[in-house]
């Protein structure tokens, strides 16, 4: 592709992500072969607040204030994170298109910063306490025994005719229920299980 027919398909395709992907997007074109990088082309510049024309890399640096080594800045980037000056968090990638007489770079920026404090809503709203069965099961089972019965009956299978991945499961329903904090609970659990008080140990270990 020759020169001009390069730009206009990087234009294209920075324009189309863009609006694909809406407002949060930043996509931008820019000229590698001048000196401070001039962005040809931007789409929803808002991310970042530069416009064409601009040499201002995505921090706010101008040229020869804070500006990154040219050869470092001539390599891809891909899904790097960006904290700009006004504080958004910015998922930053930069793919570079080189031929005989041009070197463009399209860069595309997406702001994902309410999304992360969607995220921290969302993380604290499905936060539960304990598991309303075994809240309940522990209300009644409260000796060793019961509880130890009671995770070992949940399984519905004869302990002699447990597999490996069953008994595993009972350890891992005895260890959320504090089984393992009763005095001379490995030596029960291994006597009900039928395995040794190693295996007990190394089940603890897996789950």
């Amino acid at each position: 592709m020759e020169k001009d027919e390069v730009l206009d398909f990087l234009k294209r395709l920075a324009e189309s992500i863009a609006v694909m992907f809406g407002d949060c997007c930043e996509t931008l074109v820019h000229d590698m072969s001048v000196p401070g990088h001039p962005i040809l082309a931007i789409y929803n510049g808002k991310v970042s607040g530069r416009e064409i024309g601009s040499t201002q890399d995505i921090y706010g640096n101008k040229p020869g204030a804070g500006y990154f080594n040219e050869t470092i800045v001539k390599r891809d980037f891909v899904n790097m994170q960006v904290v700009t000056l006004d504080g958004k968090k910015v998922k930053s990638t930069t793919i570079h298109f080189r031929g005989r007489n041009y070197s463009y770079a399209l860069g595309i920026n997406y702001d994902y910063t309410q999304m992360q404090k969607m995220h921290a809503l969302i993380d604290n709203f499905i936060q539960v306490n304990q598991d309303l069965y075994r809240e309940i099961a522990d209300s009644e089972n409260t000796t060793l025994e019961d509880i130890v019965a009671d995770c070992v009956n949940r399984l519905g299978t004869p302990i002699e005719e447990m597999t490996k991945r069953e008994r595993l499961q009972a350890i891992s329903m005895m260890k959320e229920r504090n089984v393992f904090h009763f005095q001379k609970a490995v030596p029960y659990v291994s006597e009900c299980l039928g395995v040794s008080r190693y295996t007990v140990y190394k089940y603890i270990s897996e789950v």
